[in-house]
């Protein structure tokens, strides 16, 4: 039986196909191993992260407790489970060993890495990268780890894979663009601009995309809508407002 780990969106841990149910704690425990995959976590640290600093007297012992039961939740088909302990007593420490492909973060990661190389070669390449990085997108199901959005220790890697999920967008957007397929492009970015209003890169896109679709009008409200939105946060744009007054001009070259 395989087990996956899944953490792009609420973090759910799959044997053999079928969801295995954790409870909150699990759940952080499990996140912060996931965080930190390879590498042995204190036991000190760990009562740190997953009770977020309110920890009771009682929290070590409660920590072991909760290692076994979900060591027990991640144990395959020979009856081993990939959660290590390292040491003992006030040493004592935990590590998770699984492989990159079992953990849907890492597979997502992966997979960008595939396509890109394959950007900068044949009109068929570039058919194959939009294929994997559909892919890659299609194996988000929320905010990365959202059942502990607000959690300090998951804070950077949250930032970092949304950082990587807003690249990945781009760059879909872009090799459909260089095909000619600015209507899926179009398609792909709208709804990222909706989830994600204040991305001027991915905002700036979906007005080319637009344009060369010969919906001009619309291009440039694409344009004025996050200019609005940005002035409201005090950001300037200058960017997208040249952007708007070439559209405007009928000025802008597109690929075809």
């Amino acid at each position: 039986m395989e087990i996956e780990l899944e953490v792009l969106g609420p973090v759910q841990v799959r044997r053999d196909g079928a969801r295995v149910r954790l409870g909150p704690r699990l759940v952080a425990l499990l996140s912060v191993l996931v965080v930190e995959l390879g590498r042995a976590v204190p036991a000190n640290r760990l009562v740190d992260m997953v009770w977020s600093g309110g920890a009771p007297d009682a929290a070590p012992a409660t920590l072991r407790s909760h290692v076994s039961h979900l060591r027990r939740a991640l144990r395959g088909a020979h009856g081993t489970a990939p959660l290590t302990t390292l040491g003992n007593g006030h040493g004592v420490g935990y590590r998770l060993d699984v492989r990159a492909e079992q953990v849907d973060a890492r597979r997502f990661e992966l997979t960008y890495a595939q396509a890109r190389p394959l950007l900068t070669g044949t009109a068929g390449d570039r058919e194959r990268a939009v294929r994997l990085l559909r892919d890659a997108l299609e194996m988000w199901r929320g905010p990365a780890f959202a059942d502990v959005a607000d959690r300090p220790f998951a804070l950077p890697e949250i930032a970092r894979l949304g950082a990587l999920r807003r690249a990945v967008r781009r760059t879909l957007a872009e090799a459909l663009s260089t095909l000619g397929r600015h209507g899926e492009a179009v398609g792909e970015l709208a709804g990222h601009v909706a989830e994600d209003p204040y991305d001027e890169g991915l905002r700036r896109q979906l007005a080319v995309a637009l344009y060369a679709e010969h919906r001009t009008d619309e291009a440039a409200q694409v344009c004025r809508d996050g200019l609005r939105l940005l002035r409201e946060r005090g950001i300037e744009a200058p960017d997208l407002h040249s952007l708007q007054l070439t559209i405007l001009r009928r000025e802008l070259a597109v690929p075809r």
